[in-house]
């Protein structure tokens, strides 16, 4: 499926007009500024204003506290991670007593370790590997990279 799907996923670059730029602002250093007909955006050094401004940063990775489920989210904060832990099959693997039995691929909660995880490709794999945990579980947690 990943292959059929690339082609409509890579981005075209000839197709971006030469009016446009793609910058990353820190946001600890800029500050934004979004009316009606214009976006101003100001740094320590200087001043930038767009008619059109298209915030395509995407999704932050979000965290246990941000499960919107009360009964799952006060069970991953009891393990004391900010990030659940789950294998390569994605099941998760605290607490132990739902080890293995509760599969966990949504994607705001792997960007963590999967920055550029994104659409249908990703849920394809993620849906194969959570599919393959119903026959034989895990046999070990996921590579899990730093994350501020």
């Amino acid at each position: 499926m990943r292959q059929s799907l690339q082609s409509l996923f890579v981005d075209y670059w000839p197709y971006v007009k030469r009016e446009s730029f793609i910058f990353s602002p820190s946001v600890k250093t800029t500050k934004w500024k979004i009316n009606e007909s214009r976006t101003v955006l100001k740094t320590e050094d200087n001043s930038y204003s767009f008619d059109v401004f298209i915030d395509a940063r995407g999704q932050r990775p979000l965290k246990v506290k941000d499960i919107p489920f009360p009964g799952l989210r006060e069970q991953l904060q009891k393990t004391g991670d900010e990030i659940p832990d789950v294998g390569e099959d994605y099941t998760l693997q605290q607490p132990e007593d739902i080890r293995g039995r509760v599969a966990f691929g949504a994607l705001p909660w792997l960007m963590h370790d999967q920055p550029f995880v994104q659409g249908l490709t990703a849920c394809a794999e993620i849906g194969e590997a959570m599919a393959r945990a119903v026959v034989k579980p895990a046999s070990r947690a996921r590579r899990r990279l730093s994350f501020d």
